[in-house]
């Protein structure tokens, strides 16, 4: 403050001197820890996210573009919903209104996601909710985790399960046909060695029939790689 005679000429100045060193300091490591924050979130392949109460996102990382074809200031604004499967919501909003319940998170929750161009992605979502600090909901935080490929080799291994399966049960069936087909085969060559013609002719039709089934059989074993080819 400057201090004036009468004639309002300055005789002097009166002031206050701060030392803000440790407060800019302080400021400064700030700034370059979130730098870094934001350096280390935006290299990560997971797209990381924020939204408000309304599921309105708030924050995104570039990853977003990769897991999803969105640029952040495409999915910056919209609400999460916009872009899950209409068949998984329902398993998210009850896990979301758990999560608001218990004041807890969840982990490795699969959702169905459309991609810009108008696929579905699987994702892995992890995520859990944020208060202020009144304790009052201020939104959730957490990121998805593209498992695409993953659940794409899981089906078929499902697949190549049921195909086991089916392989052994119709070993199973065939070792079975095959003891049947053994004693029909016997009861035959026993009647074709009868003297009587007309028992010889209906065994001949008899082993006939047995020899065409045992090949059906042996293709069934072959199949289901139960079939031990002969020395």
């Amino acid at each position: 403050e400057v201090i004036r005679d009468d004639a309002g000429r300055p005789l002097r100045m009166i002031g206050v001197v701060f030392d803000n060193t440790v407060r800019r300091v302080a400021e400064e490591q700030v700034r370059l820890n979130e730098q870094r924050f934001r350096t280390f979130v935006d290299s990560m392949r997971e797209w990381v996210w924020t939204v408000d109460p309304d599921q309105r996102v708030t924050y995104s990382n570039a990853a977003v573009e990769s897991v999803l074809g969105y640029r952040v200031d495409e999915v910056c604004g919209r609400v999460m919903s916009d872009v899950v499967h209409p068949d998984d919501m329902p398993l998210v909003t009850r896990v979301l209104d758990d999560a608001v319940v218990h004041r807890r998170g969840w982990a490795a929750l699969p959702v169905r996601c459309r991609h810009k161009r108008g696929d579905y992605r699987l994702l892995e979502w992890y995520g859990m909710p944020t208060f202020d600090a009144h304790g009052r909901l201020s939104g959730f935080r957490g990121y998805d985790r593209d498992i695409t490929a993953r659940g794409a080799a899981e089906q078929i291994i499902r697949r190549a399960d049921r195909i086991e399966c089916v392989a052994g049960l119709a070993g199973g069936v065939a070792h079975h046909f095959n003891n049947a087909l053994c004693v029909v085969m016997a009861h035959g060559y026993l009647l074709a060695n009868s003297p009587e013609a007309t028992a010889r002719a209906s065994a001949r039709e008899i082993i006939d029939i047995a020899e065409r089934s045992a090949e059906l059989v042996r293709q069934l074993l072959l199949l289901s790689g139960h079939w031990l080819p002969a020395a």
